[in-house]
């Protein structure tokens, strides 16, 4: 049982010491269109957002002109 022991803890830790040999991914053209995209979303979004709470302004400013 000892020596199964000593076994895996040794292949377990050349495992984890060996340093993992991969080849460098470029993921900066992902990345910048990810970014465009995004800012092109919260940009569209936002805008909703604002035109939906200037709405509001102005339905209670009308409601309140036309039933005062």
């Amino acid at each position: 049982m000892n020596k199964m022991k000593v076994l895996l803890l040794t292949a377990v830790g050349s495992v984890v010491a060996s340093s993992p040999v991969m080849a460098a991914i470029d993921v900066s053209a992902e990345a910048t269109a990810f970014q465009t995209d995004f800012t092109a979303a919260a940009a569209t979004i936002g805008s909703a957002f604002l035109a939906a709470g200037f709405a509001g302004i102005v339905w209670k400013w009308a409601r309140g002109m036309l039933f005062s």
